[in-house]
């Protein structure tokens, strides 16, 4: 336990029930992680403004409302399926319950203050009570969301709803460049195919949202993205995991610096010409087979394409970036310096086969580290499905 600056940090369980104390320390921040046996009604009434009460295996939050004066509350990582007591606590700016149960949020309708929500995989469906909030930040990926029509009236500056994120994205590929393609394919769209009740295809109310500057809709059923094409301060787009054959409508995007369009399908690229801004392009595993017109771009993956190698030397006479590094389909890293020529970008077999083993050995320490987090998502889809079953046969 420490106080430090009007802050208290408690980790661990024997302390809950020695805070009487604490009422005399004038604290603004409360700080409560892992301590299982946590119940608000037993805390000292306290005129805090922040609130953390993450991994506690919390399944209630009764007795928050007594902190009525709270301004940030965050209770990721619990078992919590009731937001009932939040209704009170009418000053509340941000509200950060990811990984819970959550499956109702009607009680979030009277906070007219939030400006900020995350509420990352949990069990919704309907997003209407946010609807006329003045909302700025909302998070909502890996949820059950289909319908985003009651949103059209949200202006927010960033947007997730995503059903798989750039992380589940990264994960796959390091898997992938362990010669898993084929299996990860297989795996990914079965997964989609299990979920299409519960994925976004029309996106239409978001082409009001002009201020939206980060746009996550990984892993839904969205082809048609015209609606995309008003909302001219996007600087990050990610739309992995689609069905996306036209890219036409980002030609406008001209802010663009992060574009992740990979698993789509894709054949052509001409458009990404005109966003001179782009830093990061995600451009794997679709049917691209020229990349020459993409001339400012920092990082490109291109990896499991048809892409032509004269595209890709073209692409080296091109590149105004002062380093761009391509991800190929064989799976080499290649680097085109600004000052490189074309006679310089000639590899040979000795640099090829000490990058295939370097990337070999990148991508198996890499493995190690996604594996956890891969697998909570398919434990994850597998309980959703489990219980859309049990659902069917009742």
């Amino acid at each position: 336990m420490k106080v430090l600056h009007r802050i208290l940090s408690i980790h661990n369980d024997q302390f809950l029930n020695q805070l009487s104390f604490i009422s005399y320390f004038n604290l603004q921040t409360l700080d409560i992680k892992e301590c299982h046996h946590i119940s608000f009604n037993k805390l000292p009434k306290l005129d805090i403004k922040s609130l953390t009460a993450t991994n506690c295996k919390m399944s209630n939050i009764h007795g928050i409302e007594s902190f009525y004066k709270l301004q940030i509350l965050n209770i990721n990582n619990n078992q919590i399926n009731n937001l009932q007591p939040l209704a009170e606590l009418v000053d509340l700016i941000e509200l950060y319950a990811d990984n819970n149960c959550i499956c109702d949020i009607y009680q979030l309708k009277q906070l007219k203050k939030l400006q900020s929500i995350s509420l990352l995989n949990n069990k919704l469906t309907d997003t209407s009570p946010l609807s006329e909030m003045p909302l700025s930040l909302l998070y909502l990926s890996n949820n059950q969301i289909s319908d985003i029509s009651t949103m059209i009236k949200l202006n927010v500056q960033e947007l997730k709803i995503s059903r798989f994120d750039k992380e589940y994205n990264y994960a796959l590929n390091t898997i992938m460049m362990m010669g898993n393609i084929d299996d990860v394919n297989e795996g990914v769209n079965e997964i989609l195919a299990n979920y299409e009740d519960v994925l976004i295809s029309d996106i239409s109310p978001l082409h009001k949202m002009t201020n939206l500057t980060i746009l996550e809709l990984g892993g839904n059923n969205i082809r048609n993205i015209r609606a995309l094409s008003d909302l001219k301060n996007l600087t990050d787009l990610y739309l992995l995991f689609n069905i996306i054959d036209d890219i036409y409508p980002l030609k406008s995007l001209t802010k663009l610096r992060s574009l992740d369009l990979s698993f789509n399908r894709i054949t052509s690229v001409y458009p990404l010409q005109y966003l001179k801004t782009l830093d990061r392009l995600w451009l794997q595993n679709n049917y691209i087979i020229d990349i020459s017109q993409i001339k400012t771009v920092g990082f490109l993956d291109a990896s499991h394409n048809m892409i032509k190698h004269s595209s890709v030397y073209q692409l080296g006479e091109q590149i105004n970036a002062q380093s761009c590094k391509l991800l190929l389909r064989t799976k080499i890293d290649i680097i085109y310096s600004q000052t490189e020529s074309k006679s310089n970008l000639n590899i040979n077999q000795k640099r090829l086969k000490m990058n295939c083993c370097q990337t070999k050995q990148r991508a198996n320490s890499l493995l190690s580290q996604i594996t956890t987090s891969f697998i909570h998502f398919l434990q994850q889809t597998a309980f959703l499905l489990e219980r859309q079953n049990d659902e069917t046969n009742q």
